[in-house]
C-alpha cells in the first residue's frame, strides 16, 4: 500500500509545483497537505514535505 501511496505523491509532485509546465496552486480542502506530512513521517523523502509546503503556502 505505501508504494502505491508514494507513486500517487510522485505524480501529484509531477503536476504541481514552480515551473513553467506545472499547476502552481490549487482551490481545494486540507487532505492532501495532511496526507503529504503523514507519508513525509513514515518515509522520510523531502520531495513529500516540499510538495506539502508548497500546498499549504498556495491552498
Amino acid at each position: 500500500m505505501l508504494e502505491v501511496v508514494c507513486r500517487l505523491a510522485d505524480h501529484i509532485d509531477s503536476v504541481f509545483g514552480p515551473g513553467e509546465s506545472k499547476l502552481h496552486g490549487y482551490p481545494g480542502h486540507p487532505e492532501i497537505e495532511l496526507a503529504l506530512m503523514r507519508l513525509y513521517e513514515v518515509t522520510e523523502e523531502p520531495r513529500y514535505l516540499a510538495l506539502d509546503e508548497l500546498f499549504c503556502r498556495t491552498a
